[in-house]
């Protein structure tokens, strides 16, 4: 017996004559071969002999026309409960769920917000319109204000200017009472006659002929009933032209007349 080494593999050999191997070799050809049959896992019959593998190749086109690549059939189309009776539930606890937090009603509109992506308040365009309303409203309301402004101005200037107009009229009448209501024949009183005429005669009004021909006209009045303190311009100069001795009257009238002349002055700077 020898060995043979093959690398790190010893092969035992054994020495065997050419005769012996030839006559193996004609006992090996004179037996018949049987196939192995696996009777646990047989093989078909139509598996027998060459098997033929055929395969089809379809473009990206064909093979997404054929076959749904969204991934549908991957979701699951059954529910829990059914849609109706998730709203049934929601109704019922509607109330009992809190308004913000986890698990709240924001958090559902959130979510639901997110999901739809751009949604649209069906009402949206009502507050908008709202919106739009009041602030023409508020425009026309400052637009009003301004025209109030300018109308209470012009109407407080207008009550302003009748007020004054009134007044200035309500003295002018009562002046023009006073004196009698004729300018040209003014009652005037026995006091402004007497600074008149001393204006006239000067410093020694009291000692001259002028005061006592006054003095006398005012007497002879006062004796006889007559309006002695306040009496017209014609009243005047008749008492005087009566009481005067020797008929000089030429300062006295000329006090009368400066009397008239001031008063109606007077009434011209009252008239409205």
């Amino acid at each position: 017996m020898a060995y043979t080494k093959y690398g790190n593999t010893t092969v035992e050999e054994n020495n065997i004559s050419s005769n012996a191997l030839q006559s193996r070799d004609i006992s090996s050809r004179n037996q018949v071969s049987y196939a192995i049959i696996d009777e646990e896992n047989p093989v078909p019959p139509n598996y027998d002999g060459d098997i033929t593998f055929t395969r089809t190749i379809y473009s990206k086109k064909e093979f997404n026309n054929k076959n749904n690549i969204s991934f549908e059939e991957l979701n699951s189309t059954n529910l829990p409960i059914e849609i109706d009776q998730f709203f049934n539930f929601y109704n019922e606890i509607f109330f009992d769920i809190p308004k913000e937090g986890e698990n709240s009603h924001t958090t559902i509109v959130e979510t639901s917000l997110d999901y739809i992506g751009s949604y649209n308040n069906p009402l949206q365009g009502v507050v908008d319109n709202l919106n739009s309303q009041v602030s023409e409203l508020e425009q026309q309301i400052l637009v009003l204000e301004d025209e109030i402004e300018v109308l209470v101005a012009q109407i407080t200037d207008i009550l302003e200017d009748q007020i004054a107009t009134q007044q200035a009229q309500a003295a002018y009448d009562a002046y023009l009472t006073q004196i009698g209501g004729d300018p040209e024949n003014p009652i005037m009183t026995y006091s402004d006659l007497q600074i008149r005429a001393n204006n006239v005669v000067g410093t020694d009004f009291d000692d001259s002929r002028a005061a006592k021909d006054l003095r006398q006209a005012y007497e002879k009045a006062k004796s006889s009933g007559l309006k002695y303190q306040n009496r017209t311009e014609g009243q005047w100069k008749a008492d005087v032209e009566k009481s005067s001795s020797g008929q000089r009257t030429e300062d006295l009238f000329e006090a009368i007349d400066a009397l008239k002349e001031i008063i109606k002055g007077k009434l011209a700077d009252l008239e409205p």
